[in-house]
């Protein structure tokens, strides 16, 4: 059987480990990999065909990775979710996209080709529409550089879909979250202070912002999941949510953890910690994705909670 040549743009990042680990399984690809940093971080595990260093914030750099490798399919991992400089958002977002998008179409002409992409976007678009349930025609309003970086993506992505007619698909994830993420962000960070308070190497309480804002998590095993699904059976020019259409509080979340790690403790509030642009609730609808490939979010918030708490006590 002849491969597919399928090319993974951030194929460092917390996400691609797990995409890296359906395409394994698949066996429907050889695969090749960009990042900007030195080295392949999962090479010890999920041996691939080449991997290149490359800042797609550099069309050049794009372009020239693109002739090398010439493609059949691309999914486009690459993106930052926080950073001190807010540029940043806007050029590695969005402007990484556009390069990819704009490679593609010169490529497609030069090779008679056309190659398929998978853009990720993100429910911080909806942002300030907030509500329950909202679908991929819901209003985009979002709040941060990081939601309106994700929109811009959207609006190029329909650009070159609709002008240029390329094979273009867009999974637009809800919070995403699980096994392997660590770093600054919401989740990871209360994991890894109550399993020290349960060790006794920290004081029994937790300082946080809003904790009654409620979101929506999704497992990175289901968006995974989802955006290999929507590589091989999405339709082009189509957006589709990756959500699990119910959402929990910070404060929900922590009484889960409570009682699957049996430990209590005290949460402060820290008013400079709370932000303005902090809206109620916010929920997406999985029913187009569903619909159009059968999937649907098989891991919940407490298996999710469980599976992360069980891989930081093998670190600990």
């Amino acid at each position: 059987m002849v491969k597919e040549r399928l090319l993974i743009a951030g194929i460092n990042g917390f996400l691609s480990g797990h995409v890296l680990d359906l395409i394994d399984i698949s066996n429907k690809y050889d695969v090749f990999g960009i990042d900007k940093s030195g080295e392949f971080l999962y090479k010890d595990k999920h041996p691939i065909q080449k991997y290149i260093h490359c800042d797609i914030t550099e069309y050049e750099n794009v372009h020239n990775v693109l002739s090398e490798v010439v493609p059949d399919k691309i999914i486009n991992l690459a993106g930052i979710l926080k950073g001190d400089n807010f540029t940043d958002f806007y050029k590695i977002n969005f402007l990484g996209s556009f390069n990819l998008l704009e490679s593609i179409k010169n490529i497609n002409t030069t090779y008679g080709k056309s190659i398929r992409i998978v853009l990720i976007g993100s429910a911080a678009e909806y942002g300030g529409s907030g509500g329950l349930s909202l679908n991929e025609e819901s209003q985009l309003l979002p709040l941060t550089h990081y939601g309106l970086s994700k929109s811009l993506q959207s609006f190029v992505f329909r650009v070159y879909f609709l002008r240029d007619g390329m094979n273009v698909v867009l999974a637009r994830p809800a919070n995403i979250t699980g096994p392997g993420q660590m770093g600054d962000f919401v989740i990871p960070v209360i994991l890894e202070q109550v399993l020290q308070i349960k060790e006794g190497t920290r004081k029994p309480e937790l300082v946080l912002g809003n904790i009654e804002s409620k979101r929506d998590f999704i497992d990175v095993r289901d968006a995974a999941r989802g955006i290999v699904l929507l590589l091989e059976k999405g339709t082009p020019g189509e957006i589709y949510n990756l959500s699990t259409d119910t959402c929990y509080s910070i404060h929900e979340i922590i009484d889960i953890i409570k009682t699957i790690t049996k430990t209590d403790f005290e949460v402060l509030i820290d008013k400079t910690k709370l932000s303005k642009s902090d809206i109620p609730y916010i929920s997406s609808s999985y029913n187009k994705i569903k619909t159009e490939t059968g999937w649907f979010p098989s891991y919940s918030l407490k298996k999710t909670l469980i599976d992360m708490i069980n891989e930081r006590e093998k670190i600990y």
